[in-house]
């Protein structure tokens, strides 16, 4: 965070791009758990408050899909399953999405 405070004078945001390089890439269970992972990372850093990202929102829908089980709060373990729960929640109106993942899911 210290290169961010010099170089920026700070920063209220900072997002962090990932790009699988391959059309709905993001939608890979492995994918997510090593997005998830960095998340808690970064949780642990002094500096760094709230960390969010598109899987906040795929964890989320597993649990309420599955009943709101909360030990259902976890990556869905196949590609199919990540992409079903995403088709319905944009098919839902769900909104937000947009902001969290390229048209295209890259």
């Amino acid at each position: 965070m210290r290169v961010v405070e010099e170089e920026f004078g700070g920063s209220s945001r900072l997002s962090v791009v990932v790009d699988t390089g391959e059309e709905d890439g993001i939608k890979e269970p492995g994918i997510l758990k090593e997005m998830v992972r960095l998340q808690e990372y970064l949780d642990s850093l002094q500096y760094v408050s709230d960390p969010s990202s598109l899987t906040d929102l795929v964890m989320e829908l597993n649990q309420v899909l599955q009943g709101g089980d909360p030990a259902e709060y976890r990556i869905p373990d196949t590609r199919q399953a990540v992409a079903q729960e995403l088709l319905l929640f944009t098919m839902q109106g769900g909104s937000g999405i947009d902001s969290m993942v390229s048209y295209n899911f890259e």
